[in-house]
């Protein structure tokens, strides 16, 4: 089974190779540890060489992501920032983590940050700010798509999850023509997460989880006019009903940035992602560690399948 996993992996990327006239040159990342970022009661876990990406949010003793991840598309191609390249991990601090992705031509580099903030256990708060920057290396512009997807299992399970993207025409903020979103919002008993956009994405999906994972490794645009579940905003929009909530069995949302980078320029988004939410019973660092472990073998788990 091991081995026509490794032959279907592989021929997907020869098809990737087949499209260079087109986009770009995929390869993938070299395989690299998972990183841990700790502060506080809250700890995250990446694994930046592989497609489960953010797998794991533990605050106050609880995990609360099942997965977020990023993808991008240039040239009709689209593939998740781990089958780009290069790949290269700069750790900064205990909480905070620099990873740098360079397609194999060279056509352009994406650095993904990531800043944990965590408080006391009490508190049951925490922040994750996650920065993005896109170099274009060449001397040509470059058009460039940046999709985030995020599935939240708050509470530690995916119950019945309301979901919603805030746009900047709802009635509730009148900011004139001004369009795009700029909040997500997810909520579940005792818990909440929000996170709050820097660059104002123009497309995004909510609904279930599998599914949107499904459009955004799809050969299609997943986000496209055609799709279903399409929220992009219009000018004059007020009704925020319009775009959400959801509630599907496993809720999720993905967002979509387009950019036209010139040659040698550069673009950038920033998302701040925060959680609140209801500590578990055991208190203490131990708690914290022993789902620390758990998170490790989840980790080793998915590599395996």
């Amino acid at each position: 089974m091991q081995a026509n996993q490794n032959n279907r992996v592989d021929g997907m990327r020869m098809r990737l190779l087949a499209c260079l006239g087109v986009g770009v040159f995929v390869l993938p990342s070299t395989a690299v540890d998972p990183v841990q970022l700790t502060q506080g009661s809250s700890g995250v876990w990446i694994d930046p060489g592989t497609q489960a990406g953010v797998y794991d949010w533990i605050v106050s003793g609880q995990d609360h992501l099942e997965k977020q991840w990023w993808w991008v598309q240039v040239g009709g191609q689209r593939v998740s920032v781990d089958q780009l390249g290069a790949l290269v991990v700069t750790p900064i601090s205990a909480n905070k983590v620099l990873t740098t992705y360079t397609d194999a031509l060279n056509q352009f580099s994406i650095q993904i940050s990531y800043e944990l903030t965590g408080s006391d256990f009490a508190s049951g708060q925490s922040l994750l700010k996650e920065s993005v920057s896109i170099l274009n290396n060449s001397g040509s512009a470059l058009n460039l798509s940046l999709f985030m997807f995020s599935d939240f299992d708050l509470g530690g399970t995916a119950p019945a999850e309301g979901v919603s993207l805030l746009g900047m025409n709802d009635s509730v903020f009148p900011f004139g023509s001004t369009v795009g979103w700029f909040e997500a919002r997810q909520s579940e008993v005792g818990n909440s997460h929000a996170a709050i956009f820097n660059g104002k994405p123009l497309l995004g999906e909510l609904g279930d989880s599998s599914v949107i994972l499904n459009k955004l490794n799809a050969t299609i645009n997943p986000l496209a006019s055609s799709a279903g579940m399409v929220l992009s905003p219009t000018v004059g929009a007020t009704a925020l009903s319009t775009f959400g909530p959801v509630t599907p069995a496993d809720a999720a949302y993905a967002i979509q940035w387009d950019f036209n980078i010139a040659g040698g320029g550069t673009a950038g988004v920033g998302v701040d992602k925060r959680l609140v939410v209801t500590p578990i019973p055991e208190p203490g660092s131990v708690a914290l560690s022993l789902l620390g472990v758990t998170a490790l073998l989840r980790f080793t788990v998915r590599r395996k399948v």
